[in-house]
């Protein structure tokens, strides 16, 4: 990956995830995955450095600028399904993939990913309002259900490195 070496690759990912942990804004995490053509929704609680490692990987991110290389990124596998069945707070059967597709296509904005047709569905599921995609990971979750600001991530879901890095400075960190 542009030359890193392993160890610094791992010396990275651990720094961008401790980092991550400390500026996020989100009470609670829903990581989804997709299996059987069913989407299930798995809420963690309290995320710990334990599952970024689990779930996330460093990622190059193409033709980007300099100081814009990297992201942490949520690719599902059979093993990060694994893990979620095993360490989830609460699974949720939310939808068919089909439901999940035609959801998507129902958003006017061709920009808009799986991943907010996925937060619309778990709004309309648990009662709860989508944040603005504006609004900065370190400032709230995608999603809000009773008062609790969730932050949600779907197959190739990703938080990139910079805006870890704008969070941290935002705080003095």
């Amino acid at each position: 990956m542009n030359g890193l070496t392993p160890k610094q690759k791992s010396e990275i990912t651990s720094q961008a995830i401790r980092d991550y942990l400390a500026t996020d804004g989100a009470d609670r995490h829903i990581i989804a995955f997709s299996d059987c053509n069913r989407v299930y929704a798995c809420i963690i609680n309290t995320l710990t450095e334990q599952d970024c490692k689990a779930l996330y990987k460093l990622q190059s991110r193409n033709g980007i600028t300099a100081d814009d290389l990297y992201q942490l990124r949520y690719e599902q596998s059979k093993a990060k399904i694994l893990y979620l069945r095993n360490r989830a707070d609460k699974i949720i059967n939310l939808c068919s993939v089909a439901e999940l597709e035609r959801e998507k296509a129902k958003l006017q904005n061709t920009a808009k990913t799986l991943g907010n047709a996925l937060e619309l569905i778990l709004c309309k599921e648990l009662n709860g309002k989508q944040n603005a995609d504006s609004l900065p990971y370190d400032e709230g979750g995608d999603i809000v259900v009773n008062g609790l600001q969730y932050q949600v991530k779907y197959h190739k879901g990703s938080i990139r490195l910079k805006a870890i890095a704008t969070a941290k400075a935002k705080r003095g960190l």
